[in-house]
């Protein structure tokens, strides 16, 4: 009888636990909001310039690399590259991005 309501129990439990995944959110698609510089759509490279304090950030569909001012948190510059930008680096021994 205890086996039988103990069985139950662990049944009835799993059950409910069972629609839990139907009711979780998740990211149909991405929405590009153009912006002064450029929408970028992808952005996927970051870099961070201790020397002056800039945060660099490039992505997919755009060619452009924005420069953005640590301080103040706005974008200073637009820099094309020509191409999709895949990944960027700071070099602190020249103070250069790459």
């Amino acid at each position: 009888m205890k086996k039988a309501k103990f069985s139950f129990l662990i049944i009835t439990g799993l059950c409910s636990l069972l629609p839990v995944p139907l009711y979780c959110q998740w990211l149909e698609t991405t929405i590009p909001i153009p912006d002064s510089f450029v929408g970028l759509i992808r952005p996927n490279a970051f870099a961070y310039n201790a020397t002056n304090n800039k945060v660099y950030v490039g992505g997919k569909h755009g060619g452009y690399v924005i420069a953005i001012d640590g301080s103040t948190n706005t974008k200073v510059a637009k820099i094309w590259v020509g191409s999709n930008v895949t990944a960027i680096c700071w070099s602190s021994i020249s103070n250069k991005i790459y």
